[in-house]
């Protein structure tokens, strides 16, 4: 008897339609034209092969793979589609210059999308594979600011004074240069000091 065939697992649904692929991809409209009359079929098994494999890279890092998907993968789709629709097409690898450039993208492409799957600060701003389906989500970790200080404003004066003193430059005793260690005091004058700047003039 005949060995039963393996079981298929079913295939996701398509990021997007021939229609789609001809409006983003850098192949002529007419080319891609050409290859769906005499190879009726080919570019959507393309996409679904490139896609499957793109959903494979970011989906263990729990990023959103169904449609609607990010615009930055449909681009990688295209970029990585296009090298091979081209081919099917007829090319002469040796002097178009054209494969050699959708390659160069395909390779571009194919690098990013290891880089987000595997990018332990999340580089790209791909939405998270929500219960809801919602694609809002990102996966991008927003920081705090870093910078924290809780030094006196008059620090560095205390730390210069110290320094000329001998002291080695801490900053244990702060004197701010009105003449206190309270460093809220207010280089206004006041009282007395007031009176005797009327009299005696600046």
């Amino acid at each position: 008897m005949p060995a039963a065939p393996s079981p298929v697992l079913p295939q996701a649904p398509p990021w997007y339609a021939l229609g789609d692929f001809i409006a983003r991809s850098a192949l002529p409209d007419t080319d891609i034209k050409v290859i769906e009359q005499r190879r009726p079929g080919k570019i959507a098994s393309l996409i679904a092969m490139h896609q499957a494999w793109i959903t494979a890279r970011l989906r263990k890092r729990g990023y959103q793979t169904a449609p609607p998907v990010q615009e930055l993968c449909l681009l990688w789709l295209t970029r990585m589609v296009d090298p091979d629709a081209y081919r099917v097409r007829g090319v002469n690898a040796q002097s178009d210059d054209q494969i050699k450039r959708l390659d160069d993208l395909a390779d571009a492409a194919r690098s990013e999308v290891k880089e987000a799957a595997s990018a332990v600060d999340n580089l790209f701003d791909l939405p998270l594979a929500d219960t809801d389906t919602n694609a809002s989500t990102t996966g991008v970790t927003q920081a705090s600011p870093l910078g924290y200080s809780e030094q006196s404003p008059y620090a560095w004066q205390g730390i210069q004074q110290a320094a000329l003193q001998g002291g080695g430059g801490t900053t244990g005793d702060v004197v701010n240069p009105f003449g206190t260690t309270d460093d809220t005091a207010s280089p206004l004058v006041s009282g007395d000091d007031s009176a005797d700047i009327e009299e005696g003039g600046l």
